[in-house]
């Protein structure tokens, strides 16, 4: 169930389409920043910025754990962190400006972080819900000791309101 989950938050965030969802960093209507290989506070100020200010309430960063490492280091005039501890939902987590960051492997390099209210602004459309079934019978398996378990389900997904989300282009060197 990991790996499905996964699957379909890769797919999300990054799909080309096709057999994929429609992803996120490829949609060419949602707003974006470009910045160069390192980036500042500016960067990600401007980021925040560039959704519609209605969808900021439930807005969050969605970053790729390298960029997360880098963002987490960055610190204001006095020497405190952007990067801080807060409570969201009820539960302690990362917050950047306010906002809850939830750290990812799915984004790349030259897309590393996704920000905005992903609920109001990404559709998905479940055709047929997840199905588990046990292969039995596959001699192939029964040989190996092993047993064969297939999660299936057909959906599709697409952005449907591109002022809730931004992305950051970063340049690569």
């Amino acid at each position: 169930s990991r790996r499905a989950a996964k699957a379909v938050e890769k797919s999300i965030l990054t799909g080309v389409g096709g057999e994929e969802f429609r992803g996120i960093i490829l949609d060419t209507e949602i707003a974006h920043v470009d910045a160069p290989a390192v980036v500042g506070v500016d960067h990600l100020m401007d980021l925040y910025n560039a959704i519609h200010p209605e969808f900021l309430g439930s807005a969050t960063f969605i970053m790729a754990r390298s960029f997360f490492n880098q963002i987490a280091k960055l610190k204001d005039g006095n020497g405190h962190f952007y990067m801080q501890n807060g409570v969201v939902n009820g539960r302690l987590t990362y917050t950047l400006f306010g906002a809850e960051v939830i750290v990812t492997d799915a984004l790349p390099a030259a897309t590393p972080v996704i920000f905005g209210n992903v609920e109001e602004a990404y559709g998905i459309m479940i055709k047929k819900g997840f199905a588990l079934q046990h292969v039995s019978g596959d001699t192939t398996q029964a040989l190996r000791g092993s047993q064969l378990l297939v999660l299936d389900g057909y959906m599709d997904g697409a952005v449907y309101n591109p002022q809730a989300l931004a992305k950051l282009n970063v340049a690569q060197s």
